[in-house]
């Protein structure tokens, strides 16, 4: 049975835990119980949230519901995760080129846009 965000976070399980690691865990079940446009825009939600680990999550999450459907809304979460690419923190940008992977592999679609966007960041990043 899924759960709302409310009731997951009060299971026994995990109520004891800060309000953050409460919200981490339930992106992870987003990403694997929810259905597609909700865990979707769910996700892209907590994907701006300023809190690393809740981004992470979210990046995590967005792997786990590619993995399922093999789909991903493209111009809703490609440029969140590509802009993810700049970013100095090294688990966020671990966690981001691990979820691109993962589109570019289950979303054949999307491999060369993906590619592209890296490799031109890249040449950008040495430029400047």
């Amino acid at each position: 049975m899924i759960m709302s965000e409310e009731e997951h976070k009060n299971h026994p399980d995990i109520i004891d835990l800060p309000e953050w690691e409460r919200t981490f865990y339930y992106l992870i079940y987003v990403g694997r119980y929810e259905d597609y446009d909700y865990a979707i825009d769910y996700l892209t939600k907590n994907l701006r949230n300023p809190e690393e680990l809740i981004q992470a999550g979210a990046i995590e999450a967005i792997s786990l519901l590619v993995n399922r459907f093999y789909n991903i809304k493209e111009d809703l979460i490609l440029p969140l995760l590509l802009k993810n690419l700049k970013s100095t923190n090294e688990k966020i940008l671990n966690v981001t080129l691990e979820t691109l992977g993962d589109i570019a592999h289950y979303v054949p679609r999307l491999k060369r846009k993906i590619c592209l966007a890296h490799y031109l960041l890249k040449v950008f990043q040495n430029i400047l």
